[in-house]
C-alpha cells in the first residue's frame, strides 16, 4: 500500500514518503519465497540460482533469502573457458583471462543437452564433413602450460559427444604441447574402444590414465573431470561423475617443433586423429586440484554453484572485470561462416 499525500505541508509530505519506504522495505522482507529456483543475472548464460529475481542493474539490499554464488569465474585459478556456444573470429575465454579460441575449417552451431536451469543449450559441431578440418586452438600461454605448473598440480573439465568412433583408431578431444622439444603438454583422446584417454608430459616424462572400455558412447554427453597432483603426479579421471578406474598403459608421442597452442578437435597430423562430435564446455585450472565434494557439486548442479547459501546480497550495478575486449587476429584458414544444424 503506497500513502499518498494530501497535504503541502513539508512534514506531511516527509512522513507519507517515509512510510511509502518502510512498506516497500516490509513486501520485500515478508512475501513468501517462490519454491522454484531463479535466474540472478540479465545474461543469457551466467547463471545463479536463487529463490527470488534480482535485477543486476538495480541497486537492492536483500534479506532472509537464499543466495547461491558461482564458483567461477573465479579470475584466480580458472584459467580458460570455453563454451563453444557462438562462432566468432575469437570465441570469448569466460575465465577473463583473455586465452579466447580461434576456429578454423566450418565449424557449425547446433543443439546441444539440456543444462538443467533452462533447458536446451547451443553447442558447435565439428569435422561432420569429411571434406573439412575443423578445429579450434588457443594461442599458447603461460597459465595454461604443463611446464609451468610448480605447485599443488592443475584441473580440467570437458564436455562432449562424440559421434562417430572410427575403428582402430583414437579420437583427439584435446591436445597442446608446450614447447619445441616436446618435453611437457597434454592430450586427451576416444580410443577405437570408447575408453578415454588422457596423457600428462611433465619434463620429458609421460604419465597416462585410461579409463576401461565402452565409457564413452557414440550420441551420449559426457562431462568430464580430471586431475594431476603435482605430488606424487597422481592422476584421476571422472565421467559423468562416476569415478574412474586406471585400466590401460600406453605412451604416445608429443611430437618435437610443434605449435605450442592450445587445440580442440585435431591431434598432431590434424587428420588421423581428427575429433568427430559436438564441443560444449572447456576449462583448464591453474594450480588447482578438485576435490571429490567439488566435483559432485559441479556435477549436480549442471554449474559450479557454491552449497553455501549468502544470508545477505547487495548488488549495486553490473561488474566489468576488463574494460578493453580483446579483438587478436583472425586466422582464415578454410573458415567460410557457419549456419545452425538442426540435428
Amino acid at each position: 500500500m503506497l500513502i499518498r499525500g494530501g497535504s503541502s505541508n513539508p512534514s506531511s509530505l516527509k512522513f507519507a514518503a517515509l512510510m511509502n519506504k518502510q512498506n516497500i522495505a516490509e513486501n520485500e522482507i515478508f512475501k513468501p519465497e517462490r519454491s522454484e529456483p531463479r535466474i540472478l543475472s540479465r545474461a543469457a548464460d551466467e547463471l545463479v540460482l536463487v529463490q527470488d529475481p534480482l535485477s543486476f542493474q538495480q541497486l537492492r539490499y536483500i534479506n532472509n533469502l537464499n543466495y547461491f554464488g558461482p564458483f567461477e569465474p573465479d579470475g584466480v585459478k580458472l584459467k580458460y573457458w570455453c563454451k563453444f556456444n557462438n562462432i566468432s573470429s575469437d570465441v570469448f575465454d569466460h575465465s577473463f583471462s583473455k586465452n579466447h579460441s580461434i576456429p578454423v575449417g566450418n565449424p557449425k552451431l547446433c543443439k546441444g543437452p539440456s543444462d538443467g536451469v533452462k533447458g536446451g543449450t547451443i553447442v558447435t559441431r565439428i569435422n561432420s564433413d569429411p571434406t573439412s578440418i575443423d578445429y579450434f586452438y588457443t594461442r599458447d600461454a603461460d597459465d595454461i602450460r604443463v611446464s609451468d605448473i610448480t605447485v599443488t598440480g592443475f584441473s580440467e573439465y570437458i564436455e562432449f559427444m562424440i559421434e562417430s568412433i572410427p575403428a582402430g583408431l583414437n579420437s583427439m578431444v584435446q591436445f597442446k604441447v608446450d614447447d619445441e622439444d616436446g618435453l611437457n603438454g597434454v592430450m586427451l583422446k576416444v580410443g577405437p574402444n570408447g575408453e578415454l584417454k588422457w596423457f600428462v608430459r611433465k619434463a620429458g616424462v609421460t604419465r597416462n590414465f585410461i579409463s576401461a572400455n565402452n565409457k564413452i558412447t557414440v550420441g551420449r554427453w559426457n562431462a568430464i573431470c580430471l586431475t594431476y597432483t603435482l605430488s606424487g603426479n597422481i592422476m584421476a579421471m571422472r565421467i559423468n561423475n562416476e569415478v574412474q578406474v586406471d585400466s590401460a598403459n600406453e605412451t604416445p608421442v608429443f611430437p618435437l617443433d610443434h605449435d605450442t597452442s592450445l587445440f580442440h578437435g585435431i591431434g598432431a597430423d590434424q587428420t588421423d586423429e581428427r575429433f568427430v562430435g559436438r564441443l560444449k564446455d572447456s576449462r583448464w585450472y591453474d594450480s588447482f586440484v578438485f576435490s571429490s565434494t567439488q566435483m559432485d557439486n559441479i556435477w549436480n548442479n549442471k554449474r559450479s554453484i557454491s552449497p553455501t547459501a549468502y544470508g545477505h546480497l547487495s548488488v549495486a550495478g553490473p561488474a566489468h572485470f576488463n574494460s578493453n575486449v580483446y579483438t587478436g587476429s583472425y586466422d582464415v584458414i578454410a573458415y567460410d561462416g557457419t549456419g545452425f544444424e538442426t540435428i
